[in-house]
């Protein structure tokens, strides 16, 4: 069983019962106890000037990492009109999963991290449905 959270007035996340999360003023962390997957969420609400895709968000995300093996990811957001999502893994063997989720006036970063294996497991689905419930809550402009 989900529950909708919002971890700003802009937009929702469907997570799982039990949840735990840890919110502060720029990230929103989400886990379940026993779980090494985390969630983290991070948003922009733009104001003016033209809104930067996806692509090129997850692009220049990647540009400044140090992840190796980086492929695309199957993940989507059906309630978003632009959406990218890649991972790869970090120099400990973390595997890092980058989204970015965009609409006209809002840009959600979500990252997805654990082991390899951890997120391999049925147990990490919760963070994987998590991201493709994305949705807005109100109108941003």
């Amino acid at each position: 069983m989900t529950t909708k959270v919002f971890p700003t007035p802009s937009y929702s996340i469907d997570l799982p019962e039990g949840i735990e999360s840890e919110l502060d003023e720029t990230v929103s962390s989400f886990w379940l106890s026993g779980n090494d997957v985390l969630l983290q969420l991070s948003s922009y609400v733009r104001t003016d000037g033209t809104q930067v895709g996806a692509n090129q968000r997850l692009n220049e995300r990647l540009s400044k990492s140090e992840l190796t093996a980086v492929r695309d990811r199957a993940l989507r957001c059906e309630s978003c009109p632009d959406f990218a999502c890649n991972g790869g893994l970090d120099r400990e063997g973390i595997e890092w999963i980058y989204c970015y989720a965009v609409w006209s006036d809002l840009a959600v970063f979500a990252t997805i991290s654990g082991t390899v294996a951890s997120l391999a497991n049925e147990s990490a689905l919760w963070a994987f449905e998590a991201v493709g419930s994305l949705s807005l809550s109100r109108t941003t402009s």
